[in-house]
């Protein structure tokens, strides 16, 4: 009797049973699509941590097109992954051994090209110098070669050379040439080298007697330590000297004969545009005038007059056409003079020379 109550009233309140039981189904639909969310989320994670960790295995092309289609190409995360031996590492070429005979057995060839360097003209004759290297190995096996270049030449090639260290280097007039060293071994037997002209420089200076004076008519000489070769000029009334067209190098200066200098010889390392030799002193000195005359008393001209001490010193002149000749800047002592003219007649004197004013001395000569 109740529940027929129960089941008129909603009858009467007009409430179908699929109204009564529509908000339970509501609620569990919006809970599965939170939960398939949560599941799509999930996935894109999983598959964004797949691709940051090295990348998910790509299906091989004949799974997507069946196994007889084309292979297309894919990454292939394997084919990154380094070797598991590593590296190889390329085997260096032996060493020459420069000590060993093999390496400078053989000949060898150089060729190069000579430039002109900034405000230098290019000489129409030059010499190319080959000669053994002051520093490289196999210098002793070197040959020395001169080859004269007459025609404005700017290229050079020359052959048969023993295998060595070579210094290559260019000579003209007034130019500096800047050498090049090369080695030629049997590794590698040929070289191309490139040489330049530049210009070169002048050296000056100035000499005074003891007191200060200016010592005029000085010989000046100065010396290629290498080379030998030497150039030479004298002091003006000032005391002065200049060379020019001197070279880079190593030289040595003597103020007086070479052979028997006023003062130890200077050292000088030249290096263009110029240099200046500092101020020289010389010791106290004594002078000759010399006239040479035959048996008639008859000045003789151009005659060889040498003389020597035993102090160490030495000089040579020539007497003029009136049969004299001054002689400057000698050592004081005992000096023994000869005068030879022409191959038959000759003399001789000894003297004593004093610091001061020149003295006056006689020679005569006779056959």
């Amino acid at each position: 009797m109740v529940e027929f109550e129960h089941a008129r009233s909603r009858a009467i309140r007009g409430e179908p049973k699929a109204a009564r039981r529509a908000p339970s189904t509501r609620g569990r639909a919006a809970s599965s699509v939170i939960a398939g969310a949560l599941i799509a989320c999930a996935v894109v994670v999983a598959a964004l941590l797949l691709v940051l960790r090295g990348g998910a295995p790509v299906p091989d092309a004949t799974q997507a097109r069946g196994a007889g289609g084309p292979r297309s190409a894919v990454h292939d995360p394997d084919l990154e992954r380094p070797s598991v031996e590593g590296p190889r590492a390329e085997t260096p070429p032996p060493k020459l051994d420069l000590s060993s005979p093999a390496a400078f057995a053989g000949r060898g060839s150089l060729r190069g090209e000579i430039v002109a360097g900034p405000g230098t003209v290019f000489p129409e004759r030059w010499t190319l110098v080959v000669e053994p290297s002051p520093m490289l190995r196999g210098k002793e096996r070197a040959a020395t070669r001169r080859v004269e270049l007459e025609h404005g030449e700017r290229t050079f090639a020359l052959t048969d050379l023993p295998l060595a260290g070579y210094r290559v280097r260019a000579e003209a007039l007034g130019l500096n040439g800047t050498p090049a060293d090369v080695l030629l071994v049997a590794t590698s037997p040929a070289a191309f080298v490139t040489l330049a002209f530049a210009p070169a420089g002048f050296l000056d200076g100035q000499v005074r007697h003891s007191d200060g004076a200016p010592a005029e008519g000085l010989a000046v000489t100065l010396e290629n330590v290498v080379t030998r070769a030497r150039v030479a000029t004298e002091t003006d009334v000032n005391g002065a000297w200049v060379l020019r067209d001197v070279v880079d190098g190593a030289y040595r200066l003597y103020l007086g004969p070479p052979a028997a200098p006023l003062v130890p010889p200077r050292e000088v390392l030249f290096r263009a545009p110029s240099l200046r030799v500092p101020e020289e002193r010389l010791p106290v000195v004594g002078a000759l005038d010399l006239v040479v005359l035959d048996l008639t008393q008859a000045p003789v001209p151009d005659t060889v007059v040498t003389g020597a001490t035993s102090a160490g010193g030495a000089f040579e002149a020539r007497t003029d056409a009136s049969g004299r000749a001054k002689v400057r800047f000698l050592v004081p002592g005992t000096w023994h003079l000869e005068a030879r003219a022409g191959e038959h007649s000759s003399g001789s004197v000894t003297v004593e020379v004093d610091a001061g004013p020149p003295a006056d001395v006689s020679i005569h000569v006779h056959s």
